[in-house]
């Protein structure tokens, strides 16, 4: 069995964008994502405008979730590693991107583009912004339950590879190649991950990994990302009340 401590959520939704217990219950649905905040979230971010959609949703989610579990500042780099998972990844800015590779034999091809042409482009964003030095990439989600990235670094945490790590999953365009009907839904949630209790930190549980890769939040089977989330802040509720 295989143990860490979750202390920070972000996630950006159709519903809501947000951190933790600041934020509604997690709800993923279809429709349009909450990316018109970033200034509130990143204020002094200039490269973020010129990102394409993907890259802003898991960029702020990622933010959400340091800023949730009290990290987001820093002054020596540290070493963080981020997972995440996705679907489509950045499908949606290389459509866009081939589209200006196609007149004149891609002579018109943008490099503005082109930089967001991977999935874990804006894991590069992330890691320049807030100093993470820590193992990053971005794998390919197989199961609507969206649970691999928590998996891995739980499993990241134990192996001592790193002590603190952000884990998720990342989507845009479920519905590219029938992903929608498997029950895919866009939307970003990130969570802070931890081996150790840290001072002046927000704890929301602790998450467990057993031998068969199930994942248990306080004891509790974990279902999905969303059940995660509730699962979550049904605890921080319990403890301020108790």
């Amino acid at each position: 069995m295989m143990e860490a401590l979750l202390t920070g959520i972000g996630r950006i939704t159709t519903g809501d964008l947000g951190q933790g217990e600041k934020s509604k219950h997690l709800v993923m649905s279809y429709g349009k994502l909450h990316l018109n905040q970033s200034k509130k979230i990143l204020p002094q971010s200039n490269r973020f405008g010129r990102m394409d959609d993907y890259s802003k949703l898991g960029t702020l989610a990622i933010a959400l979730a340091l800023q949730d579990a009290g990290i987001d500042e820093w002054s020596e780099k540290r070493p963080i590693g981020v997972i995440a998972t996705t679907v489509t990844g950045s499908l949606s800015a290389d459509m866009d991107f081939f589209n200006t590779v196609i007149p004149q034999d891609g002579l018109l091809a943008s490099p503005k583009l082109f930089v967001y042409t991977l999935p874990s482009s804006f894991l590069g964003e992330a890691t320049i912004r807030f100093g993470l030095t820590g193992g990053s990439f971005v794998v390919n989600e197989e199961h609507p339950s969206c649970l691999s990235s928590i998996r891995m670094a739980i499993e990241n945490i134990s192996w001592g590879e790193n002590e603190i790590m952000l884990a998720g999953f990342c989507e845009l365009t479920p519905s590219f190649f029938g992903s929608e009907e498997k029950g895919y839904k866009p939307g970003a949630v990130f969570f802070v991950i931890e081996k150790n209790l840290r001072k002046c930190r927000n704890l929301y549980g602790r998450i467990l990994c057993d031998n068969s890769g199930v994942i248990y939040f306080q004891d509790q089977p974990v279902k999905s990302l969303e059940n995660l989330v509730e699962l979550c802040l049904k605890s921080s509720s319990a403890n301020r009340l108790s």
